[in-house]
């Protein structure tokens, strides 16, 4: 008996098996797709359609859209100031920081330096904690680096 290459190609994509399976299943039931699928399953031949991989993780508990929430929660808890003389010109949450930042990429970094130069110290605070000021940290890196420059 004669498979159509039609209904091999619907079975192997239906029951995930390869060509030489779907066309024995389909020529020892006649060539009647129902009855070469439940001949598969009997047969103990249909294998696991393969998942994407967002199914994967979120079957793992590792849910991606969680994951991503967790992050933006988080940085949305700290906050990205800039001070001058004690005063903030500025207190947003860090996740506007990183997105005007992103979106304005070559220019931000040029306003960052800027407003270094002015005196304005730029800090991350954690919401109700610690604080992190980024212009000291920047002028430790620029003092040792001045420190390890031979003299001429």
């Amino acid at each position: 008996m004669s498979v159509s290459l039609e209904k091999i190609d619907i079975l192997k994509e239906r029951a995930n098996v390869s060509y030489q399976e779907a066309r024995e299943a389909l020529e020892n039931t006649g060539g009647d797709l129902v009855e070469a699928l439940i001949y598969l399953e009997k047969n103990e031949k249909l294998k696991k359609q393969s998942q994407p991989i967002g199914q994967k993780l979120s079957e793992q508990g590792v849910g991606l859209g969680q994951r991503i929430k967790d992050t933006v929660r988080t940085l949305h808890s700290y906050r990205f100031i800039i001070q001058k003389n004690g005063e903030n010109l500025l207190n947003i949450p860090s996740t506007i920081a990183i997105i005007a930042g992103l979106m304005t990429f070559p220019m931000s970094i040029v306003l960052l330096v800027v407003i270094a130069l002015l005196g304005c110290k730029i800090k991350v605070r954690k919401t109700g904690g610690s604080e992190i000021d980024l212009r000291s940290k920047f002028d430790e890196a620029f003092k040792v680096e001045k420190e390890n420059k031979p003299n001429h």
